[in-house]
């Protein structure tokens, strides 16, 4: 009875032990559960803030495995968080460099971090998305310590890719503005000699006969000067995209000459319509031939085997007789025809877009600029450009530009002697300075020149001192080291209000030339000149 007895206490303790285990079990699994909870919560609060910041956060472990990412690493990456737990970073997320080459996992800075205890700073990463797709980041990754020991990292990045892009904008608006200025400074020294080299031809001219071969072929000298003065104006125009230096000119011979340089060596040849009684009108020539060229390229480039182009000019009335939007008023409509493949509908609405392009790189190098160039010079003429097109009949570009006032033209008697009549001349260049006063003597003024600003002051001081005047100064803008013509003019009108001054630059664009008025001028004259412009320059301020 004794043992059964002592059998049965036993029985009771251990039951009563495992009872209490069997407590401590559930009790610990309460703990556990309750653990876990916590750091459920814990982490989603994590989460929650780190989201909030507008950052990809990630933490990584000693050995390079992620145990931490928010929502904001979820999306810029494509993975979710139990993806890519315990997964080792870098070879899946980063494991290329900034160019796209493979980043050995060595080498890579985010993981050196652990090792070298340092933090890692850079704007210069990229990261790879679940869809393969990489994208630039800036990087900032922080070593986390504890106890003197590194036990993870903690990196933050974002998605810089827009502002990569804005940089990549801003360098090429950088670039075009240092090609304005270097453009700017050979279009001036380009103009001056040009000048030296118009001057004379034209002033020849005036010494032959029409019909004369001399004539003729200085004729042609001139017309070559001309389009090599345009190059100038056409680089301003890009790099720049200056204001129109307009003038009143018959188009007819702008649009051959712009035709024919157009299709030198190609298969197209082009034919003309043009009636005799076409309107003049107010055009930068140079701006002008320009988008005649791209037009008259882009049609020879729709028609690689050969074929006709057809520039036709007409006499319109605008507005709402034409149903476009334009002013009421004579128009003269200039009409570019092609026969080649013509323009998809889904491309037509978007050609005039800047960079829209269909030409593909390389042999024709297509850079989507000119059809939006030829856009925004027509709108600064006060002009309006359409397009027509038929897929696989061809496509018709029509300008349409306001004609000009109607004008007597200008003398064409030799010489105009005006008797005892002063002007005064200011230019830095020898050769200008000397072929400006052949034509003014030609057109029978006495001139005075000089190279200065200083200069030129003194010299209209002594002639008011000794009861003279000049009828007209003639000044040059720029002078280098000197007083340039702006200036001058200033210090002249303190002296005399009723001084007449032209601004003359090699700078065609500059706003000046386009606004001389606001800056006491009565006049402009762009380089490089023929003497009829100098003579009309005169005439229009009554000299």
């Amino acid at each position: 009875m004794e043992d059964a007895q002592r059998t049965r206490e036993e029985l009771i303790k251990e039951l009563a032990e495992a009872r209490r285990r069997i407590a401590e079990i559930e009790e610990s699994g309460n703990r556990l559960k309750k653990a876990e909870e916590v750091l459920r919560k814990s982490e989603k609060k994590l989460r929650d803030i780190t989201s909030s910041l507008g950052e990809g956060i990630y933490v990584l472990t000693e050995s390079g495995g992620i145990s931490f990412m928010n929502e904001e690493a979820e999306r810029l990456l494509g993975w979710t968080h139990q993806e890519l737990r315990d997964k080792i970073a870098h070879t899946v997320v980063h494991y290329r460099k900034a160019d796209g080459t493979p980043l050995p996992a060595e080498e890579c800075p985010l993981h050196r971090v652990i090792k070298t205890r340092k933090r890692f700073v850079s704007t210069d990463e990229v990261f790879v998305r679940k869809d393969g797709t990489l994208f630039p980041a800036s990087v900032i990754t922080t070593p986390i310590i504890e106890d003197g020991k590194v036990v993870a990292s903690v990196t933050a990045f974002r998605d810089i890719t827009e502002r990569k892009r804005l940089e990549n904008e801003l360098l090429k608006i950088q670039e075009l503005d240092s090609l304005g200025y270097l453009a700017g400074g050979i279009a001036h020294d380009f103009n001056n000699l040009l000048q030296a080299i118009l001057g004379n031809i034209s002033l020849a001219k005036l010494y032959c006969e029409a019909g004369d071969k001399i004539h003729q072929w200085l004729t042609e000298a001139e017309n070559a000067s001309l389009q090599a003065t345009n190059l100038s104006h056409r680089l301003l125009t890009f790099s720049k995209g200056g204001t129109p230096h307009k003038k009143t000119t018959s188009i007819s011979g702008l649009l051959k000459d712009a035709v024919k340089f157009a299709l030198s060596g190609s298969k197209v040849i082009c034919e003309f319509d043009f009636p005799a009684d076409c309107y003049r009108v107010e055009v930068d020539e140079g701006q002008m031939i320009q988008v005649i060229h791209n037009l008259v390229m882009n049609a020879g480039e729709a028609m690689p085997e050969g074929g006709v182009i057809k520039v036709s000019a007409r006499n319109i009335q605008g507005g709402e007789e034409e149903g476009l939007p334009m002013k009421e008023g004579n128009y003269l409509r200039i009409s570019i025809e092609d026969r080649g493949a013509g323009i998809p509908d889904e491309n037509l609405t978007r050609i005039f877009d800047p960079y829209f392009t269909t030409k593909d790189y390389g042999v024709r190098k297509g850079k989507g600029l000119g059809l939006s160039i030829c856009h925004s010079i027509i709108k600064k003429h006060d002009g309006l450009i359409t397009v027509e097109s038929e897929v696989g009949a061809g496509t018709t570009f029509n300008l349409y530009l306001p004609a000009a006032e109607t004008s007597a033209a200008g003398s064409k008697t030799p010489a105009n002697k005006r008797g005892n009549k002063h002007i005064l001349l200011m230019d830095d260049e020898e050769a200008v300075r000397t072929i400006s006063r052949e034509i003014l003597e030609y057109l029978g003024y006495e001139v005075v020149v000089v190279s200065e600003g200083s200069e030129a002051v003194a010299i209209y001081n002594h002639f008011r001192e000794a009861g003279k005047d000049f009828c007209a100064i003639i000044l040059d803008l720029t002078i280098p080291g000197g007083m340039g013509g702006e200036k001058v003019m200033r210090k002249i009108l303190e002296m005399d209000p009723s001084a007449k001054g032209i601004v003359s630059s090699g700078y065609a664009d500059d706003p000046i030339l386009k606004q001389f008025r606001e800056q006491g001028f009565s006049g402009a004259l762009a380089k490089p000149y023929t003497v009829e412009q100098m003579r009309k320059a005169l005439r229009d301020i009554a000299c």
